[in-house]
């Protein structure tokens, strides 16, 4: 949820990503929305790419099998939006 400077309020889903490897995600999130924003982009603009980049990322781990626990989410891939 984005609200603006004038208190007008933007809600985002997305879909479910299936999987335990989602250590790091909030990391991830915060650090690609501060890449967007230092770009110039709005604050929507910059949540809908970082949104879709923490997705793709959980999707290309999904299947990786390292450790223990609850496994890395992947920042080895290149991303097209």
């Amino acid at each position: 949820m984005v609200v603006d400077r004038s208190g007008d309020v933007e809600m985002f889903e997305h879909s479910a990503v299936h999987t335990s490897n989602d250590h790091g995600t909030g990391c991830t999130f915060s650090a690609a929305l501060a890449v967007h924003l230092g770009r110039g982009l709005d604050l929507p603009s910059a949540v809908r790419l970082t949104q879709a980049f923490v997705e793709a990322a959980l999707t290309v781990s999904a299947s990786w099998d390292l450790g223990r626990g609850r496994g890395p989410v992947a920042h080895v891939f290149t991303h097209h939006p």
